[in-house]
């Protein structure tokens, strides 16, 4: 069974019950059709077989350790994503209980190996759960990327998009270098203020929407899938009170083809 960002343990849940045993019988099998046995270590997993230069050594661990290093990393890397997702707080304790399961099992106990592979992943459980960890990792994920070839290029676009969003009356509040980071690929110090409202004088997130999709659509931006697009707006965007704004994936989908300010934006793409 694969792993997946919805069960991440997947792979090792099978494994350990049923598949491990079946890789060792393999094992057993294997050398045992081949080769002369000199002796079977079940405890320690080791086959040692004779011929004529002597004794020769054969670990299971060895022969199934760069199956369990890749799965490891593959559970790794679908627990920092879900340690991404938008809106939502990352639970550790969910998944130390989940390993807790894990090394309960027989399995467990009898291939000793397996310890190290399961310290590994409790590493990455214990980073992505501390604070600030989490903060540091969202927002340096998700920020968004200018284009150009080259480094000034790039930066006296941001400058030029930055002076006709804080004319009168502007877009946003945040600082130059702020900015430049929020469309840099880098941490932004503190959220940009959306200060454009929708007729109930909430935050119009329809006209920020435009916006980005107009840099991207016109290559100013580097396109992004839509999960990452959400998960930028969220973390580098915020409300005229300087909170994070919400529902974003549920305002996407009921977007407006003419948004406040749609030809203020246009007028703004033009000139970059």
């Amino acid at each position: 069974m694969k792993s997946s960002e919805k069960h991440p343990f997947a792979f090792f849940d099978k494994y350990l019950e049923e598949d491990i045993y079946k890789d060792w019988r393999k094992f057993k099998k294997g050398l045992i059709d081949e080769q002369d046995i000199y002796k079977i270590d079940e405890e320690n997993h080791i086959i040692c077989t004779k011929d004529y230069d002597g004794i020769n050594k054969y670990s299971f661990e060895t022969e199934i350790k760069p199956k369990l290093i890749y799965q490891r990393r593959k559970t790794q890397q679908f627990i920092e994503l879900n340690s991404q997702k938008l809106e939502e707080r990352y639970n550790s304790d969910f998944y130390l209980r989940k390993i807790e399961q894990l090394e309960a099992q027989r399995a467990y106990k009898e291939f000793n190996f397996l310890e190290p592979i399961f310290s590994k992943i409790k590493e990455t459980i214990k980073f992505f759960g501390k604070e600030e960890n989490f903060e540091a990792k969202q927002e340096s994920c998700f920020s968004f990327q200018v284009t150009g070839s080259t480094e000034e290029e790039k930066l006296n676009k941001l400058d030029k998009l930055y002076e006709m969003l804080v004319q009168d009356p502007p877009f946003i509040a945040t600082s130059k270098d702020n900015f430049r980071k929020a469309f840099n690929s880098q941490n932004v110090d503190e959220g940009i203020k959306w200060l454009v409202k929708a007729k109930n004088k909430h935050t119009n997130k329809q006209s920020l929407f435009y916006l980005l999709e107009s840099l991207i659509s016109e290559g100013h931006i580097k396109d992004i899938s839509s999960t990452h697009f959400n998960r930028s707006i969220y973390h580098v965007f915020r409300t005229t009170n300087g909170n994070r704004l919400k529902n974003i994936k549920q305002s996407k989908s009921n977007k407006t083809s003419v948004p406040e300010r749609s030809t203020d934006i246009d007028i703004i793409i033009s000139r970059l």
